[in-house]
């Protein structure tokens, strides 16, 4: 009788260890997700997953000089758009072989809007340059849900659109 209880608890202790490992795991791959920069599909998860998407998607339009699909995730009544899509525009003409990385990311996010800061890093080079450009800046990226869509409403900090050698 006395083995079946030492077993018991045994067999309880090692499920409690691996279940705590399991979610220790999937922290670690939440965490790994963001700062890979991994987008969650829209629709799945949180607002703040979605508001995610949104920014990974308006960034890698930008990488792609895909200015098109960068407006499209602007939101038309933003301040200062016109702006900024000079700033996209004119970062076409001036720089190639554009990446961005984002790090250090913080989402706050409420009901139908999201606020995500970031750290951010722009590689590239520029017409007549061979040595490559890296230009960093923290800014806020201000998402709203509109017509079942998260769109960038508003931005402040370093301006990681502008052109030129900054």
């Amino acid at each position: 009788m006395e083995t079946s209880r030492h077993t018991y608890w045994i067999t309880a202790g090692l499920t409690l260890a691996v279940l705590s490992a399991f979610v220790f795991t999937v922290a670690v791959a939440v965490e790994l997700q963001w700062s890979k920069q991994i987008a969650v599909k829209p629709g799945t998860e949180r607002p703040g997953n979605q508001a995610m998407f949104a920014l990974t998607d308006i960034l890698t339009a930008f990488e792609n000089s895909d200015a098109a699909k960068v407006e499209a995730g602007i939101e038309p009544s933003m301040v200062g758009l016109t702006m900024l899509l000079n700033a996209v525009q004119d970062a076409h003409v001036q720089q190639q072989s554009l990446r961005i990385h984002l790090r250090d990311i913080e989402v706050t996010a409420g009901k139908d809007i999201v606020v995500i800061t970031a750290h951010w890093e722009k590689r590239y080079l520029t017409i007549g340059r061979v040595k490559p450009i890296l230009v960093e800046g923290v800014a806020t990226f201000v998402f709203r849900q509109t017509d079942l869509r998260w769109k960038l409403s508003g931005m402040t900090g370093a301006n990681l659109f502008a052109g030129g050698l900054q």
